[in-house]
């Protein structure tokens, strides 16, 4: 649905009307868009999609949303390349002079030659790939204030220095003003109640019934005090750019009820982040319930997931319910999951897809409905640690 001209006019004073078919289509993208994240709050997701939108209007290869650090310095929200797919390591393809450069000019920022000025080369230029031709950067401004820029460059043509102000991408770079500002305002929403907490807790600190802030909440409120960019996620806090992407695609989730895999070296907190995906979801009322497959043993693991009958097997001497059915509703969180053998991973399959259990020794069926988080200690570092534990059966493909 496309917004009406006064309505979005409102919206877009500095937006001058023209062929309404030249906008319908930015229009609607952008329209919906800001209705998200008014409803659902700002996230990753709605970010990516301005970044392409703009990326088809500016007609460049790569483009990147940063925010600058109030400590100096910047960190990439999101970085898409013009098939809409997530770049990786983004900070190492940007030009930390071209961001610089904008910071000191607070205007858009065109390099048409950019292998000619050594200044502009970049940490992956340093490693041999091959350099940007062109670049451009324009800034994002949030309540007159420089809060960031869009990162934009091609590595074979030339990129149009009047883009940014022209078209759809003046439509799109405010709309990202605006989901950059509503972030800022939910976050110093969330301030504000972690300080009223605080100050609530101090006035009443002999009163036994006000509920002390956690760990998490002062520690998030002495980083605000630092300066920092830190943010808390159910339990969890970062300013880790990388982390942060997490939580907001934790976020996207919350509605989901597709199983999850989460990869990470030992003691990296697979299980706090399986907590917290637990805890944000629509399921946060139900039970959270944790198996450590690698400390139990196969036979073990499979009546405790599972459940079993008196008689079911030597030393069952009265019914046990299992996990998915305790949980039914809730979570079930899967540690070291490549620990469980493959006949076991089958039955788990099986569960998934038709929603029952059938306990061990019974020949009856009960619905359930859970969601499956699953850990591995697969290292991020070694990418294809993942295909060959599939390959060797040790993980369900299917499963994920």
């Amino acid at each position: 649905m496309v917004l009406e001209d006064q309505e979005w006019r409102a919206v877009h004073p500095d937006v001058h009307s023209g062929p309404a078919q030249e906008f319908d289509s930015a229009r609607t993208m952008i329209t919906n868009v800001l209705r998200r994240i008014r409803d659902d709050g700002p996230s990753r997701q709605a970010f990516c999609e301005i970044l392409d939108g703009l990326a088809e209007s500016l007609a460049c290869e790569r483009i990147f949303l940063f925010l600058l650090r109030s400590t100096g310095g910047f960190h990439v929200v999101a970085a898409r390349n013009r098939d809409r797919e997530n770049l990786s390591q983004p900070a190492e393809r940007i030009s930390h002079f071209a961001v610089q450069q904008l910071v000191e000019t607070q205007d858009v920022v065109f390099v048409p030659e950019a292998r000619q000025d050594r200044r502009y080369r970049t940490d992956e230029a340093s490693e041999g790939r091959q350099r940007a031709l062109s670049i451009l950067v324009a800034p994002l401004f949030v309540s007159g204030q420089l809060r960031g820029g869009v990162y934009a460059d091609h590595r074979l043509q030339r990129l149009s220095e009047t883009a940014p102000g022209e078209g759809e991408a003046v439509d799109l770079i405010a709309a990202m003003e605006v989901a950059l500002q509503l972030r800022d305002q939910r976050d110093r929403l969330s301030q504000s109640e972690r300080a009223l907490t605080a100050r609530v807790t101090t006035s009443s600190a002999t009163d036994s019934s006000v509920p002390a802030p956690s760990t998490t909440e002062r520690l998030a409120t002495l980083l605000e005090q630092d300066g920092s960019s830190a943010r808390t996620f159910h339990g969890l806090i970062s300013a880790n750019p990388d982390l942060l992407d997490t939580f907001d695609m934790a976020e996207t989730l919350r509605s989901a009820t597709l199983p999850v895999l989460i990869r990470g070296e030992t003691g990296t907190g697979k299980g706090c982040l399986a907590k917290a995906l637990h805890d944000c979801s629509v399921r946060r009322a139900k039970p959270f319930l944790e198996v450590a497959c690698g400390a139990l043993a196969e036979g073990l693991i499979e009546s405790e997931l599972l459940g079993h009958v008196r008689g079911a097997f030597t030393g069952a001497e009265s019914d046990h319910t299992g996990i998915f059915v305790r949980a039914d509703g809730g979570t079930v969180f899967l540690d070291e999951v490549e620990d469980m053998s493959p006949g076991l991973q089958t039955k788990l399959l099986r569960v998934l897809a038709d929603g029952a259990v059938r306990p061990l020794g019974s020949k009856d069926s009960q619905k359930v409905d859970v969601r499956l988080v699953c850990a591995t200690k697969g290292s991020r570092k070694n990418k294809l640690n993942n295909l060959q534990q599939v390959r060797s059966s040790n993980l369900r493909s299917r499963r994920y």
